[in-house]
């Protein structure tokens, strides 16, 4: 059922998902490898762009139905779906009583992915926007689950709520499967669980998150009454395999781990590398606004700023011993070398040498490292990140790695975070 507005195009979903039997079931299911494209006016001529600044389409729940999209399509050697330049708003997934549907061999939880449900297909979200949508459990903007494999390019994850005590995963929720985000905005969400902007984890089997020149900001676990939550930026737990380069971290909030906590336990253990990336000005109710390194973890980190965080204790990072490894960093107002050494003689002020998130050119919001800092010329050269890189399966494109997260190139320059200064 589409509305038109003037350039805005909404687009209400009248069919159920297979098998569906509540009137909530009622979503936009794509259970074939299809090309679906928005941004176009409502009555596009051949020959038409697709402009999504002007030309809003709005796929919608209507606050009523489960989730606003569906994808159930198999995999294919050869082909995926592609959803591009649409935003996916005012789903509301069901309680943790509303029951699951068996689609293809994967279990589709009405109760998760009030905006997009992925179960084992391959996907490409490209200038996509998934905001608004709320959960009454887990995952209130994204579920990928059951072995899918998902590319998030140029899109925003923002504005989605888990709405209740033990909601977890506000953004995404990555559950045995394999997602990258490009480029991407994990914003303003929120819940009363662990993970407010993303959430990875697995009872039994590896789930891969690579993050690359992309944004966290603004999540928190905070929305509820417990002081006690972990990840407002990104939950890391068992079994997660995550990979964080040329990214930021800002401003989120939780009761621990403000901007990243990362969980284990034996025989289920997290592993995170952190390259080129900028962690600041995230807060904690109780300790480690910054990184959270639990037992049973292993976090690698390189090149990165790790600082101007704010918590009662440990307001930058807390580690379990040897859970982590630090090479050319910036950790609260120090400078460590390659060995992980703090550099005498060199300190780092959080406050004068970084400013705050703000257009700094490229796609999203960064923090600008002041030309003048220590920081700026004692990191990791492009050669040396190269060679970092080139030990890494699957490898790294060397095209993120040499470039920093607004796309300036990193040669001739040894700075350390996510954006090189000007």
């Amino acid at each position: 059922m589409p509305l038109n507005f003037d350039y805005l195009l909404i687009y209400i979903p009248t069919n159920m998902v297979s098998g569906g039997s509540q009137n909530a079931d009622i979503t936009f299911e794509i259970h074939s490898n299809v090309t679906l494209i928005g941004g176009y006016p409502a009555n596009a001529t051949d020959g038409a762009v697709s402009d999504p600044e002007n030309n809003e389409t709005v796929l919608s729940g209507n606050k009523e139905f489960y989730h606003t999209v569906t994808i159930t399509a198999p995999v294919e050697n050869g082909k995926k779906v592609t959803i591009q330049n649409i935003s996916i708003k005012n789903g509301l997934a069901g309680t943790s009583t509303a029951g699951t549907i068996n689609i293809n061999g994967a279990v589709y939880r009405r109760s998760y992915a009030g905006g997009m449900m992925i179960g084992k297909s391959t996907v490409d979200v490209i200038g996509c926007k998934i905001t608004e949508n709320e959960s009454q459990q887990h995952a209130a903007g994204v579920y990928v689950f059951a072995g899918a494999n998902v590319n998030f390019i140029n899109s925003d994850i923002t504005g989605n709520k888990g709405i209740v005590q033990s909601s977890n995963g506000g953004g995404i929720f990555n559950e045995s499967s394999t997602v990258y985000m490009i480029n991407c905005n994990i914003t303003n969400n929120t819940v009363w669980g662990v993970g407010g902007g993303i959430y990875t984890y697995s009872t039994d089997t590896p789930t891969y998150l690579y993050l690359y020149n992309s944004t966290v900001a603004y999540n928190s676990t905070n929305a509820g009454s417990s002081t006690t939550r972990r990840g407002g930026g990104f939950y890391v737990r068992e079994f997660s395999r995550v990979q964080i380069v040329n990214s930021t971290f800002y401003a989120n909030r939780s009761g621990y781990g403000g901007g990243i906590s990362i969980y284990g336990a034996a025989g289920k253990e997290a592993y995170v590398d952190m390259i080129s990336s900028t962690v600041f000005n995230n807060y904690a109710i109780n300790n480690t606004a910054g990184v959270d390194v639990l037992a049973s973890t292993t976090l690698k980190a390189y090149n990165s700023i790790i600082s101007g965080n704010d918590a009662p204790s440990y307001p930058d990072i807390q580690s379990v011993t040897n859970t982590t490894t630090h090479s050319y960093m910036v950790i609260g107002n120090q400078i460590l070398d390659a060995s992980g050494t703090v550099v005498i003689g060199q300190t780092f002020d959080p406050l004068t040498m970084l400013g705050g998130l703000t257009n700094n050119g490229g796609r999203t919001e960064t923090i600008m490292l002041s030309i003048s800092s220590p920081a700026a010329t004692l990191g990791m050269t492009s050669t040396l990140l190269e060679t970092l890189v080139s030990q890494y399966t699957p490898s790294i494109d060397l095209d993120v790695v040499t470039k920093d997260q607004i796309g300036n190139s990193r040669s001739g320059t040894s700075a350390i975070g996510a954006v090189v200064p000007k």
